[in-house]
């Protein structure tokens, strides 16, 4: 779920729905506004498959690029920014 849609133009929008394609393919990205969307499009949906998410080459692509970065004061693991891409 994409929320607070209606606070980023439409080349965020997209750019945001691009990254949600990337990691998960076969996801079904909903969209919402003040985190309003209809209870049974998430609840029991039958639909996530966490081996299949960790195997997908989007997330297996984020996990090899995780570099040591200074979070919060303290360095830990983490992607790397979109912002630096």
């Amino acid at each position: 779920m994409v929320n607070k849609i209606e606070t980023v133009g439409d080349d965020t929008r997209e750019r945001v729905l691009r990254v949600c394609r990337l990691l998960n393919p076969t996801a079904k990205v909903l969209q919402a506004s003040y985190g309003k969307i209809e209870i049974r499009d998430i609840v029991d949906t039958g639909k996530f498959s966490f081996e299949k998410a960790a195997t997908g080459a989007g997330w297996l692509r984020s996990l090899h690029e995780l570099t040591q970065r200074e979070v919060g004061g303290k360095m830990k693991m983490a992607p790397k920014p979109e912002t630096e891409e």
